[in-house]
C-alpha cells in the first residue's frame, strides 16, 4: 500500500502531463491512503498529494480543493497520530496553498475554519505536538493568512496567543528554527489583518526582536539574523508602516 502511494507521487514528479486525465482516481487513492491504520501508508499517501499539488500548480487547487483541504485538516488534527505524519500534513497544505503555484483565496476560503481549527491544536507543546509539527503548522498558517489577507482577522485572537507564546518561551539553541518560524508567521498575520489589529503585539514581538537587532548593529550576527530576524522585521515594517519609524535605527545599521 506504501508503495503504490509513492508510486502515485513519482508519477506526478516524472510526467505530471500524462498523469492529469487521471488525476481524479489518483487522489481518491492517495485519500484512501491518508485513512489508512499505518502510519507509513499514511506519510506516503500525504507525501504523494504534495507532488500533486506542486507539479500540477492551480488545476489541482481548483479541482480538488474540496477533497484534498478537509482530507489534510483531519490528519494535522487528530492528536493520536504519529507527529511524523501530523506534520507532513501540515507541510502540504503549505504546498498547496502557494500563491505562487496557483492557490487562491477562493481554493482555500470555505476551509478556512476546518484547516485553522486544525493547525491551531499543533500549537499548545506536548503530545504529539513536537518542534518539528509547530514548525510546519507555523508554515502552513502564514500560508493560509497570506492567501486569505483580510479573511484572517477573524482567526487572529485563536493563533497570536500560542504564537507570542512560542517567542517568549522557545529561546534555546535547539528552538531557533521554531522562533524563527513564529516571527515569520506573526510579520505575514500582520500584514493580512492591519495595523489596527496587529500594533498592540507587534510590539511585542519587536521588543523580541530587538536583541538580535542590536547583536546585529555591532556586527555579531546572532544564528538566524539573515533567514528569520531581518526578513520578519521587514514584514513588520511592511504592516506597520509609519509606526515602525522608531526602530529603524536598529534595524538599518546592521543592513
Amino acid at each position: 500500500r506504501r508503495a503504490a502511494m509513492a508510486t502515485v507521487g513519482a508519477a506526478a514528479s516524472g510526467n505530471p502531463k500524462a498523469l492529469k486525465p487521471h488525476v481524479g482516481e489518483c487522489v481518491r487513492a492517495l485519500l484512501g491512503g491518508m485513512a489508512d491504520p499505518h502510519p507509513r501508508v499514511k506519510f506516503a499517501a500525504v507525501g504523494a498529494l504534495a507532488d500533486l499539488c506542486d507539479k500540477l500548480p492551480g488545476d489541482f487547487q481548483r479541482d480538488f480543493h474540496g477533497q484534498a483541504l478537509p482530507a489534510l485538516a483531519a490528519v494535522v488534527g487528530d492528536q493520536t497520530q504519529c507527529p511524523r505524519v501530523r506534520g507532513h500534513a501540515a507541510s502540504c497544505v503549505i504546498n498547496f496553498c502557494n500563491p505562487q503555484g496557483g492557490c487562491e483565496t477562493e481554493h482555500v476560503a470555505p476551509h478556512s475554519d476546518t484547516l485553522l481549527g486544525a493547525l491551531v491544536t499543533c500549537l499548545g507543546g506536548g503530545g504529539s505536538c513536537t518542534p518539528e509539527v509547530m514548525e510546519e503548522a507555523l508554515g502552513a498558517v502564514t500560508r493560509i493568512a497570506h492567501v486569505s489577507n483580510a479573511d484572517f482577522g477573524r482567526f487572529y485572537a485563536a493563533f497570536m496567543p500560542g504564537i507570542l507564546g512560542i517567542l517568549a518561551t522557545c529561546s534555546g539553541p535547539d528552538q531557533q528554527r521554531l522562533r524563527g518560524k513564529a516571527m515569520q508567521c506573526v510579520g505575514i498575520i500582520g500584514t493580512a489583518v492591519g495595523v489596527d489589529m496587529f500594533r498592540a503585539d507587534a510590539l511585542k514581538v519587536l521588543e523580541a526582536l530587538m536583541p538580535a537587532m542590536q547583536c546585529g548593529a555591532s556586527g555579531q550576527f546572532p544564528d538566524g539574523y539573515f533567514e528569520y530576524y531581518a526578513p520578519a522585521a521587514a514584514q513588520i515594517s511592511h504592516a506597520l508602516k509609519d509606526q515602525f519609524a522608531p526602530f529603524l535605527p536598529t534595524v538599518i545599521p546592521p543592513l
